[in-house]
């Protein structure tokens, strides 16, 4: 995929790669930040901006999961409201790990839209999904960083 026409917008264009990349379309919101980082923005910034863009993603998910109903998820996921009752409690007792890990690739879209399904409590998942994208985004700008003045 051409990324060119996020690159081209700069931050904004990361911050809406990051959006984007948090909700369950798939794409790399940290080959945007690196290509950015590596076309010279600020790595700080890029850092804040993907984390941003991704955290807000993620709370759309959330958001997206909150609104659900079992009777759709029956009817479009042929998921059966007996099975989706058994997870509750599982999604309740992990919840924290599951908002932290939330950057994971692929399942942590569904996670996202899990703790807002469950009403899981918005604040602390906010608060763990904002950590968890940040730790992510540190480490790549880290990794990218190191890498850069390697080849220099």
């Amino acid at each position: 995929m051409h990324l060119d026409w996020l690159t081209q917008y700069g931050y904004f264009g990361l911050f809406l790669g990051s959006f984007i990349a948090a909700t369950l379309v798939p794409l790399s919101s940290e080959g945007i930040m690196i290509a950015l980082i590596y076309a010279g923005l600020d790595i700080k910034l890029c850092i804040i901006v993907a984390t941003f863009g991704n955290w807000f993603g993620s709370l759309s998910s959330f958001g997206l999961g909150y609104a659900g109903r079992i009777d759709l998820i029956e009817k479009w996921l042929h998921i059966k409201e007996d099975k989706i009752k058994k997870w509750e409690p599982r999604v309740e007792k992990y919840s924290v790990w599951m908002a932290l890990l939330s950057w994971l690739p692929f399942i942590g879209d569904v996670m996202s839209v899990a703790l807002g399904f469950f009403r899981c409590h918005f604040g602390k998942m906010a608060l763990c999904i904002f950590i968890g994208k940040l730790i992510r985004y540190i480490f790549w700008g880290y990794i990218t960083f190191v890498i850069l003045n390697h080849l220099a």
